[in-house]
């Protein structure tokens, strides 16, 4: 009997470090690093824009995404609240709530509709809704319920988006055509075997014209992809990080983690005209030697998708306040605006 309660206590404290080596595991894996990443092996070249903003906007503390610009505005969209503030040049600040029907907390992405520039679309994936949200009416004017699960969609059409859908094997998405029919019932209505896999190959998607383009968070990887599916292009950012990340399978599969704290590469991404504008997270060789290494930079790396991506230069922006990395960025003609945790400031690009 004593050796049976011996073995009983020998497997509860054995299943007792199992769960505390779990616990310390998800503690560590998601911490992000601090600082910025020196990868080594490449240099940037300096990008010739105004250092003097044309416009500073004051705005509270928080964390803000841009919306885009609609004529002399800018539209903000503070995180996490039902908050879209309008920025106009006369530092006039309009605030427009959007409607009890939109969970603040589950909204993953807003933009312009490029169909109408009134209306915004309004990603919230977690309800596996896309809302259309009219700017000048500040009411809802559509509603796009997902019957499945889809990740980073961009609008196709008037009643289409582009999206990765879960593929046939666990934690792999397939890029894909959804519609909606007039009843706004979704179906998909071409799937593409062009793939990522669950948070290691995470980025960001967006359309340009007939292309496709999706940047990885975790490495240097730029995906172009015609918008019938039936080319894929691979280009790379200037950096030297081709891995990815690593990440441990728990509980039968139910539950994937990173092994550690991925490193961030790339963190923003925009094109206009004929350029790809990436804000990255990696130090070339020659970035201390080209700025001053007292005054925190953000660097925004620019390629010209009309000479197979390749690179241009570096936009260097020093931050508005010491550790106050820029938030989001938006790009249209010759303005730059750059977003901040207490302001929204606009530059003029001259290259």
């Amino acid at each position: 009997m004593k050796k049976k309660q011996s073995a009983f206590l020998i497997i509860a404290l054995l299943i007792s470090l199992i769960i505390l080596g779990l616990l310390y595991f998800n503690f560590k894996s998601n911490k992000a690093p601090n600082a910025y990443l020196k990868q080594g092996g490449f240099n940037r070249k300096v990008l010739g824009y105004s250092q003097r903003s044309l416009y500073k906007y004051e705005l509270k503390k928080g964390y803000y995404n841009i919306v885009g610009i609609l004529g002399e505005r800018i539209i903000i969209h503070e995180c996490y609240t039902p908050n879209l503030t309008i920025l106009d040049s006369n530092k006039a600040n309009t605030i427009i709530k959007l409607p009890s029907e939109i969970n603040p907390n589950n909204i993953f992405a807003i933009s312009i509709n490029p169909y109408n520039s009134s209306l915004l679309d309004i990603e919230c994936g977690n309800d596996g809704k896309i809302f259309t949200f009219d700017i000048s009416t500040a009411k809802l004017t559509d509603t796009y319920k997902f019957n499945f699960y889809f990740e980073k969609p961009v609008r196709a059409s008037k009643d289409s988006f582009y999206c990765f859908v879960m593929g046939k094997k666990e934690n792999l998405y397939n890029l894909a055509l959804v519609k909606f029919d007039p009843q706004k019932q979704a179906y998909i209505v071409r799937q593409s075997d062009i793939s990522k896999v669950a948070m290691t190959d995470d980025g960001i998607f967006q359309k340009n014209n007939n292309d496709l383009i999706y940047v990885n968070y975790y490495n240097n990887n730029i995906m172009v992809i015609d918008s019938s599916f039936a080319k894929v292009v691979q280009y790379k950012t200037i950096d030297t990080i081709t891995t990815r990340p690593k990440t441990v399978t728990l509980r039968n599969g139910t539950i994937t983690k990173f092994l550690s704290a991925p490193r961030p590469v790339n963190q923003l991404m925009q094109t206009s005209r004929e350029y790809l504008f990436i804000n990255s997270y990696v130090k070339a060789d020659n970035d201390d030697l080209d700025i001053n290494p007292q005054h925190p930079t953000d660097f925004i790396d620019v390629y010209d998708m009309n000479t197979n991506y390749s690179y241009k230069g570096t936009i260097y922006l020093d931050r508005i306040e010491k550790g106050d990395r820029m938030q989001s960025f938006f790009i249209q003609g010759n303005k730059l605006i750059a977003q901040y945790s207490n302001c929204t400031v606009v530059y003029e690009l001259n290259f």
